[in-house]
């Protein structure tokens, strides 16, 4: 790569990781906890705690309350609505309700993405950037 490619690229990822640990100290505890409650970003929160350099005990601190409590809630709604007899007659149905619910705000959240690069790209073609 040529040198100047190189290092507007070497700026980009710095200010990624600035912006990350940013919201990691903003948001680090809500997210580490919340993480756990969906599926996909419970895959990533603790690569972005890393990178934004949250503390080590306060990451196993909330990473350990989310775990307690997504083990309750789910063991809790599984004793409860385990016994309900439409539940058991059509589990399939319940666990690809659950799987929809589960999808509902990675999608939302890429629409939202999309909308926002449309209109920063409108406002480009413009001349209304800001």
């Amino acid at each position: 790569l040529h040198p100047r490619v190189r290092r507007q690229r070497q700026m980009c990822i710095r200010d990624s990781i600035e912006k990350t640990e940013g919201l990691i100290n903003k948001y680090g505890p809500l997210a580490i906890f919340l993480g756990r409650f969906f599926p996909f970003i419970r895959t990533f929160v603790p690569f972005f705690a890393g990178f934004g350099h949250m503390h080590y005990r306060k990451f196993l601190a909330f990473n350990v309350l989310g775990a307690l409590v997504w083990s309750t809630v789910f063991i809790l709604l599984g004793y409860f609505f385990g016994g309900i007899p439409f539940v058991q007659e059509h589990f399939e149905f319940v666990i690809v309700g659950i799987v929809v619910i589960s999808l509902i705000p990675a999608i939302a959240g890429a629409v939202k993405a999309k909308m926002g690069m449309v209109r920063t790209k409108r406002a480009g073609e413009s001349g209304d950037v800001e």
